[in-house]
């Protein structure tokens, strides 16, 4: 279905593993417009952000989703793994 966010999350999947970027960017843009509590298109635009060298993007993303729920602990993890390909372990922690 056309408003079924898990279903444009999978597309964004999908889209991503045949190396279609920009068309798996779009996808997850829509499943978070769709969905905006649903965290696996955040998480999804962030690896995306990461894949084109933008770190500071990704951690923008991950750090929005800690602000309004500090207990997101897979936001905290993907701000960890973040930190330590930074280098930075103790922003990891």
């Amino acid at each position: 279905s056309p408003r079924d966010p898990k279903g444009a999350n999978l597309l964004g999947v999908a889209r991503a593993a045949a190396g279609d970027l920009d068309g798996a960017r779009q996808a997850f843009e829509t499943c978070a417009r769709l969905a905006p509590g649903y965290f696996p298109p955040i998480y999804n635009l962030a690896r995306i952000d990461l894949a084109r060298g933008d770190a500071a993007a990704a951690q923008a993303r991950l750090e929005a989703v800690v602000a309004k729920d500090p207990r997101a602990d897979t936001a905290l993890m993907a701000l960890a793994d973040i930190a330590l390909e930074k280098g930075d372990r103790e922003g990891a922690v």
